[in-house]
């Protein structure tokens, strides 16, 4: 989004009609503001506002520090969640059922709070277990020191920690003997980008 509304001139000569942004509630305001030119004619906001905020350099200028700047509530939070009582908000519509999970994962979600009423589709019940592991969901507790540099622990970076590195390799592999293909496991970890 920042190089799009860097080049707005350019989305403006192409006449960009529709705007589609993907994770709305990670964009922050200015930055698709920016890109609403005279031509555009319509705005599509897809995302979900409570999870992920966007990310404000200036602690100062977000609403955890001060309620008064903001800057780190997207436009697509604004548009759908009352500030005040009585303020008119745009309807939301929100996803009530997901295909995606296995019901013992997606039961996390729901326990959070944020998606309690969230449904599991047919296609997630009776799925094939993972051949050579027992259960779908395990928690590793572990005592592997970071490799970070005591500096780093000041700044928002990510840190690396090459002992768990080392264990999710070797959990693949394991995997892979089972004889899955390579391109059947993903390996996700958070970052801060």
């Amino acid at each position: 989004t920042t190089a799009a509304a860097r080049m707005v001139r350019i989305v403006n000569d192409i006449g960009v009609k529709v705007i589609l942004c993907e994770e709305a509630g990670e964009v922050l305001e200015c930055h698709i503001l920016g890109l609403l030119t005279p031509r555009v004619q319509s705005l599509i906001l897809i995302g979900d506002h409570k999870q992920l905020r966007g990310k404000c350099e200036l602690h100062e200028l977000t609403v955890s520090c001060s309620p008064k700047y903001r800057f780190d509530v997207s436009l697509f939070e604004r548009l759908i969640v009352p500030e005040a009582q009585g303020q008119k908000v745009l309807p939301l519509y929100s996803l009530e059922c997901q295909r995606r999970m296995a019901p013992i994962i997606s039961q996390f979600i729901r326990l959070t709070g944020l998606y309690s009423s969230l449904k599991d589709g047919d296609n997630t019940v009776d799925r094939p277990k993972v051949r050579g592991i027992t259960k779908s969901v395990y928690f590793l507790s572990h005592r592997f020191p970071q490799n970070s540099h005591a500096d780093d622990w000041s700044s928002a970076k990510s840190h690396s920690n090459e002992a768990e590195a080392t264990l999710v390799v070797a959990l693949l592999r394991y995997i892979l003997l089972q004889g899955y293909q390579p391109k059947q496991v993903a390996i996700v970890t958070p970052y801060v980008g």
